[in-house]
């Protein structure tokens, strides 16, 4: 059976690089996308995804272009 993942989050979550101003927004921040990242990743592991498709900025990095490597 075929299953298909279709994940809407805060576009803020997919950039890779912090953008919080504060210690303590950068902890949530970094705590949150290690949350969403594990989530991805175990959702690519078990699923083998034929493509990863993601909206983001041309010039920022962002965590689907990094999980797709």
């Amino acid at each position: 059976m075929e299953a298909t993942h279709i994940f809407g989050l805060n576009h803020f979550l997919q950039n890779v690089e912090p953008l919080c101003g504060t210690p303590a927004g950068r902890a949530d921040e970094t705590e949150q996308k290690a949350e969403l990242q594990a989530l991805l990743e175990k959702a690519i592991s078990e699923n083998h995804p034929q493509l990863i498709a993601e909206e983001a900025h041309p010039r920022r990095r962002n965590l689907g272009a990094a999980l797709a490597e």
